[in-house]
């Protein structure tokens, strides 16, 4: 919220409460100030859930929902984010080509290793 009493970004992150309501929110606050940001904390599709890994709509559906409604892209800030590679990298003094980031994600964690220079692994 700046001084003026605009928001500024509207972050959208995982919520199993998101409906109708909440995107017009999103919507029209972004419509009030057409410089605010859109952030996505992540855009993954879906999420795993139960022992039978059931594919269940994940924080990508939300920020492809605020999209469409409000003509806006989302930057997304989490993985596979060359941003967020960027700021570990740098935050914490490494070498992109001497890290390795596990994870147990193709499309997110094992990608946003290879995207950035690391190496990778699945679990």
């Amino acid at each position: 919220l700046s001084e003026s009493g605009q928001i500024d970004a509207v972050v959208i992150g995982l919520d199993n409460d998101f409906n109708y309501r909440k995107l017009c929110i999103a919507t029209v606050l972004l419509q009030h100030n057409p410089q605010a940001v859109l952030v996505a904390t992540n855009l993954d599709a879906f999420d795993l859930v139960g022992f039978d890994a059931r594919h269940l709509p994940g924080n990508g559906a939300v920020v492809r929902a605020v999209e469409a409604a409000s003509g806006r892209d989302a930057i997304n800030v989490g993985k596979p984010s060359g941003l967020l590679a960027k700021l570990i990298v740098e935050t914490f003094d490494l070498k992109a080509e001497e890290t390795i980031m596990i994870g147990d994600r193709l499309d997110t964690d094992v990608k946003f290793g290879n995207d950035a220079g690391m190496k990778s692994g699945l679990v």
